[in-house]
């Protein structure tokens, strides 16, 4: 909003619409409540004109011996400076280190050093590493920081077979999860997702199927911490296939979906959807040829963005 801004007192409205939209999943048919207002916590946060936007981390070799680390950043605009990036265990070691210098650049990618006989991150041992990125110019030291958790794992399906984590077999116990309380709708204090996911881990679970859209950032968090493997899923609830716009707007939900939660190593599975042939909200929105269509092309957009992730 810097451009909006004058020097003295400045006012700042906000408005919140859930009037329904028929091109913005999810269907008002969806089998959950769809609750307005804000839900979710809202912060005013300052940033240095050049600063870090986002900071994807990919995993994609690791084994028991070791594992390997790529970050890509996206910069707020083309920055000319120094890129530094540290990953430090539990107990606050540094394990490994780089810095990279930066002309001209919005979208930087670099590797970390490979992390040897790293703590793999499962339901019994969620072990945490932390990623600290900063962002320096030539004159003026540090202008930006950014901290991710991050955890590493590798995993697979048998053909037709069981899952395997980390090489041993695992058997996927675990249950479905709404954003809901009594009394709050969906607008629920932290200490209240804490407390359901608690339970559910404490019951004996592995595994959460978030269903069936984003959820609160600290659920995440919280996962990453106790040890439930997640399927994270779009909010393409019922309502069938849409028209242009619908589609568009579904694939940018998805592109966003997968970008803000990227880095929880908690998450296993990204899915497209949930009933989605009912109940079409426009016609010949159950087409099943159409659908699936539509579906493999969002499976090759998540794949693009994701490799490494069902």
């Amino acid at each position: 909003m810097t451009p909006y801004l004058t020097f003295g007192t400045n006012w700042i409205y906000v408005s919140v619409d859930n009037s329904p939209d028929r091109t913005i999943i999810p269907s008002q048919k969806a089998d959950f409540f769809i609750f307005g207002g804000l839900i979710r916590d809202v912060w005013f946060d300052t940033k240095n004109r050049v600063h870090i936007e986002k900071v994807l981390v990919q995993t994609p070799r690791v084994d028991d011996a070791s594992a390997s680390t790529e970050i890509s950043l996206i910069m707020s605009e083309n920055a000319y400076g120094v890129i530094g990036a540290s990953i430090y265990s539990k107990d606050g070691e540094e394990v490994a280190r780089t810095r990279k210098s930066v002309r001209g650049l919005k979208e930087v990618t670099f590797s970390m050093p490979n992390l040897r006989k790293p703590q793999l991150w499962s339901p019994k041992n969620p072990y945490l590493y932390t990623l600290q990125v900063t962002y320096s110019e030539p004159k003026g030291g540090v202008k930006d920081s950014k901290e991710e958790q991050i955890g590493y794992r590798f995993y697979r399906f048998d053909d037709n077979g069981p899952f395997y984590l980390n090489g041993v077999r695992t058997k996927l116990r675990g249950t479905h999860l709404h954003e809901e309380y009594a009394g709050y709708g969906a607008a629920m204090p932290d200490s209240l997702r804490l407390k359901d996911l608690g339970m559910i881990k404490d019951m004996g679970a592995n595994f959460g199927r978030l269903a069936h859209y984003p959820q609160d950032p600290s659920v995440y968090k919280a996962c990453d911490s106790l040890g439930l493997m997640v399927w994270d899923e779009l909010p393409w609830c019922r309502g069938g296939i849409g028209d242009k716009e619908w589609r568009t707007n579904t694939v940018k939900l998805l592109e966003e979906q997968v970008e803000q939660n990227y880095n929880h190593p908690s998450i296993m599975f990204w899915s497209l959807g949930n009933e989605v042939y009912w109940l079409p909200d426009f016609p010949g929105g159950d087409n099943r040829d159409s659908i699936n269509s539509f579906l493999l092309k969002m499976n090759d957009r998540v794949h693009d963005l994701d490799p490494g992730r069902f």
